[in-house]
């Protein structure tokens, strides 16, 4: 399973969310907050926060496997050495696949949403990429809306 979302790539206890919401720096869009941080082990890892205000179970679970499914098709995106955290806000509308795609993409390639930081920290952040790497969005009908 080369695909899958191993264990490995997870963000999974507690204290490493904190440090990264402590440490890392956020990028904000109309759906989304990413926060990203240097990781000691090196390797990209990603972390998933939903929380019960942006819907029922279903709803919750849904934009975990929608998210999921772009940091598996759109991995080279990710920085190699950072942890990153997805956090949905509250109030999402019903998003396919292509949606959250292009929602998500934003954060490397879109202009930053919140003008707390200055724009030359942005242009050397992690969220900047060069224009060879282009997001793969064309398996929008893999997760279909319910």
């Amino acid at each position: 399973k080369i695909q899958s979302f191993r264990r490995a790539k997870k963000i999974t206890n507690k204290t490493s969310y904190r440090n990264i919401y402590a440490r890392g720096s956020a990028k904000s869009s109309r759906f989304f907050t990413a926060i990203s941080c240097r990781n000691p082990e090196g390797i990209k890892r990603l972390g998933i926060t939903v929380t019960k205000k942006t819907g029922n179970a279903v709803r919750r679970n849904r934009l975990k496997r929608l998210i999921r499914e772009f940091f598996r098709l759109n991995e080279n995106l990710f920085p190699a050495d950072h942890d990153t955290v997805i956090m949905a806000k509250k109030n999402i509308p019903h998003l396919s696949y292509r949606e959250t795609a292009e929602e998500l993409t934003g954060f490397f390639y879109g202009e930053p949403k919140n003008k707390l930081c200055s724009e030359n920290h942005w242009k050397n952040s992690w969220f900047s990429l060069s224009a060879a790497t282009r997001p793969v969005s064309h398996h929008f009908s893999l997760l279909r809306a319910a």
